[in-house]
């Protein structure tokens, strides 16, 4: 199963291990396509390495997922 992190995220991931292969960059306003769905990522205020949200959508309707921000 693909797994799309920032670069800062993946590098943490990275040494954990076991996502050879599977683990694409995710960056602030690049869209992910995934069939039908689009999710958009952006960035937010953390004390993460690179913390990313996300903005789903099939076109007609959208669901943003905003956890853990930091601060608004």
């Amino acid at each position: 199963m693909p797994l799309h992190a920032s670069a800062g995220t993946a590098a943490a991931a990275l040494r954990a291990g076991g996502f050879e292969g599977n683990l694409h960059t995710a960056r602030d306003g690049q869209p992910i396509e995934i069939g039908a769905l689009q999710l958009l990522p952006f960035t937010v205020p953390h004390d993460a390495r690179e913390p990313l949200q996300v903005r789903c959508s099939d076109g007609a309707r959208h669901l943003a997922l905003l956890t853990d921000c930091g601060h608004l």
